[in-house]
């Protein structure tokens, strides 16, 4: 059982949770980057990717599917970070 304390690498990176702003560059494997918004929390842009770029490719094993059938991207095993950038 985990404990819960671990710094997690899972983001929850699924398009429908977003406001796509836009893209902002492609990782070294060829990974689409973004710079977005959750729609639960409009004043924080974050960097990330959105999951359901990850399907059908080498990295869908990325994929992390929640109780609620939402996506979200183990950024360990892709070469994207996962940021915080700021609060509008």
């Amino acid at each position: 059982s985990s404990s819960g304390n671990s710094p997690s690498s899972i983001g929850r990176s699924d398009k429908r949770l977003k406001n796509i702003i836009r893209k902002i560059g492609e990782s070294t494997l060829g990974i689409n980057i973004y710079q977005f918004t959750y729609k639960f929390n409009p004043q924080v842009i974050y960097q990330g990717v959105i999951a359901q770029e990850l399907i059908g490719t080498p990295y869908e094993g990325a994929l992390v599917i929640d109780k609620n059938g939402f996506y979200s991207v183990d950024y360990s095993k892709i070469d994207v970070e996962f940021r915080r950038l700021k609060t509008t």
